[in-house]
């Protein structure tokens, strides 16, 4: 046994203004941490100073199987509040035998992007139904 990670080893919610929005999704993205550091370098001395700096976090995206029964609704309610809406992405670690272990990563923000899935009629592929979030802050 070990206690090592998959990345399947995860479920991740969508909830839009309040409301979860269906099953957990396939794929999540993004939201990685990163500051600007600001460095300066004092007079006669051979070393820069880091000053620190503000945080950025990047967007997140979900993506998940487009199910024309549950999506087709979803994306027309979803695709009007882009930009406005308030969203949480709640990412709850598994363990090896898929029961929830520990606290969520939670991922608060707005609707930045909804993206019904890319066609091809000559493909195949999974149709893949997306969505973007602004993130302002990560619990």
């Amino acid at each position: 046994m070990t206690n090592g990670q998959t990345s399947n080893l995860f479920l991740t919610f969508l909830q839009v203004n309040g409301t979860v929005i269906g099953d957990s999704w396939d794929k999540k993205t993004g939201g990685g941490s990163s500051a600007n550091q600001t460095q300066y370098r004092p007079g006669g001395v051979p070393d820069r100073l880091s000053l620190g700096g503000p945080k950025d976090i990047e967007n997140v995206t979900l993506e998940r199987i487009w199910k024309r029964e549950r999506d087709l609704a979803v994306y027309k309610m979803l695709e009007p509040l882009v930009g406005r809406a308030d969203v949480v992405v709640t990412q709850q670690t598994l363990d090896n035998d898929y029961v929830p272990y520990g606290a969520p990563i939670i991922y608060t923000g707005k609707l930045q992007k909804c993206t019904s899935p890319d066609m091809d009629s000559n493909s195949n592929s999974a149709a893949l139904f997306s969505v973007e979030v602004t993130v302002s802050r990560v619990a």
